[in-house]
Formats: structure tokens, C-alpha cells, sequence
């Protein structure tokens, strides 16, 4: 603001206005329009702090493209843990999984951040979100996501649910909510592992 009104409509300089907030590593860029004969308006685009990584030891914000914010903080408590298998360079993420995941935390409801634990990626299920207090949501790949968050919060807003240790949607016209089935301390024989398996997809086809 105080550069702006150092300048004019006729001698407006929008690399000064850029070098302004250099500093700022939550601002992305600036959009100027002069509104003659003697307004600026400025809309900042802001670098939304959407989960923390560890990079060299260090805890980072990155946003929703996958841009490290160093120097950033959570604006509303602590934010989900997207686990990195290597340091990142030119200070973006591109590993498929983790832009995944961060595809999946952008499209949650802002006001779930704070609650999730950890965004992970597996073969099997795709998108893991770990809940700090609740179950795992299983999403597949970063598809349909607002019909994925959607069918997630009804499916946890269900008592039937209750008790569960995950909710898939991958697929959202068909949410399952199921008990994960452990395998026994010694380990199974061939016979126990085709009954652990069949368990696990009756509890996921009964829902």
C-alpha cells in the first residue's frame, strides 16, 4: 500500500509494487488495475499454507501446488504431516503420491485440516488421510474429490459407522465402512490368509 501511493495511474510500476512483497513467501503474485483517474486496486494471491513436510530435518509448509513456504505458519493451528521419501528441488514437490495427497487435502472442508494427522499414499488404497481422532479415509486416486469429502463426512456422520477403523470412497457412490482384520501373532498359514481376506471384503461389501 505504501508504494502504491508513492506512485501515480501515469507512472505505475507493478515490478516495484512485486519487489514489495519479495518477502513474503505467503504472497504468489500481485494483479494491478489502475481505475482512473487516481485508483489502484491490488489483489494479493496468496500461497495457502495447506500441510507441513520435513525437509533436512526441518518442518515446512507447502501449499496446495507443492511449493515450499519457508518461513510460513500454520494460520489456524497445526496442519496435516505429508511425508516425504527425499528432499524436494528447486523447493517444489512433484513425487506423484505426495501431490496426491496434497490434491486431496486441498479439497477437504478448511475447517477438517486441523483434525487430520498425516496424507499419505499406498498401492493398495491409494490416498490414506489419517484422522487424529477417528478413522482412516481411504480416496483412491485425486478423482471426484468433492463427492469423495462429501461421502466421507455423511459415512462419519452415520452412527452405524461408529467403531470403524476406516471409510472408503474410493468409489463415493458406494462408501464402506469396515474394521481392519490383524493377522494372527504367529503368523498365518496359507488357509488363515484366504479367511483374514475374505473377512476384510465381507466387512467392506456389507456396508
Amino acid at each position: 500500500t505504501d508504494t502504491a501511493r508513492s506512485m501515480t495511474t501515469l507512472n505505475l510500476s507493478v515490478a516495484k509494487l512485486d519487489a514489495a512483497v519479495s518477502e513474503y513467501p505467503a504472497v504468489h503474485s500481485l494483479t494491478v488495475r489502475t481505475e482512473f483517474p487516481h485508483g489502484v486496486r491490488i489483489v494479493v494471491n496468496e500461497r495457502v499454507p495447506l500441510a507441513e513436510v520435513t525437509v533436512n530435518g526441518r518442518v515446512t509448509v507447502v501449499d496446495g501446488a507443492g511449493e515450499l513456504l519457508p518461513g510460513s505458519r500454520a494460520p489456524h493451528g497445526s496442519l496435516p504431516n505429508v511425508p516425504l521419501r527425499a528432499a524436494p528441488s528447486g523447493g517444489r514437490i512433484r513425487a506423484p503420491g505426495a501431490m496426491s495427497a496434497l490434491a486431496v487435502l486441498q479439497a477437504a472442508p478448511f475447517r477438517l485440516l486441523r483434525h487430520i494427522q498425516t496424507a499419505t499414499w499406498s498401492q493398495a488404497h491409494g490416498v490414506i488421510i489419517h484422522l487424529r481422532r477417528g478413522p482412516e479415509l481411504y480416496f483412491g486416486t485425486a478423482t471426484q474429490l468433492t463427492a469423495k469429502w462429501t461421502a466421507a463426512m455423511a459415512v462419519g456422520a452415520d452412527s452405524a459407522s461408529h467403531g470403524a477403523q476406516y471409510i472408503n470412497v474410493t468409489d463415493p457412490r458406494r462408501p464402506a465402512a469396515g474394521v481392519t482384520i490383524a493377522p494372527p501373532a504367529q503368523g498365518p498359514t496359507a488357509a488363515q490368509s484366504t479367511a483374514t481376506a475374505q473377512s476384510t471384503t465381507a466387512a467392506t461389501g456389507s456396508m
